[in-house]
């Protein structure tokens, strides 16, 4: 299960805490993802973009 969240404000440095499962962290447009994205980080952001809060990525909508 992905939970997802968005921010209205930042302040500091992204910091990759797990190097060993994830190769960088960088800010991208919600719509112009790196081709590597994680698939349901993918499907969580595309989500997001079509204003729906929740999402059952491969399963058929009912």
């Amino acid at each position: 299960m992905g939970v997802f969240f968005t921010a209205s404000r930042w302040e500091g440095e992204v910091v990759n805490a797990e190097p060993g499962k994830c190769a960088k962290l960088i800010w991208a447009p919600p719509d112009m993802l790196p081709d590597n994205t994680v698939p349901y980080t993918a499907a969580g952001v595309g989500f997001w973009m079509s204003g729906c809060s929740i999402g059952v990525p491969g399963w058929p909508q009912q």
